[in-house]
């Protein structure tokens, strides 16, 4: 379940590396779990948002 906060904190926008690795630094997750969880969950949005940045730029 640590594995999971870890990974979700990293994909908020605000939060991202700076706040997800320190959370799981404190859960007592190994550094390099911790480094590829908060790697690839900051990692995982990109391809939606490339997708659709097109369209919230014409919503705004």
């Amino acid at each position: 379940m640590k594995y999971l906060y870890v990974f979700l904190i990293s994909m908020l926008p605000i939060i991202e590396l700076r706040g997800a690795i320190p959370v799981g630094t404190a859960l007592g997750l190994p550094w390099w779990i911790n480094y590829m969880l908060c790697t690839i969950g900051n990692m995982l949005p990109v391809p939606l948002i490339l997708i659709f940045i097109e369209r919230c730029l014409q919503w705004m």
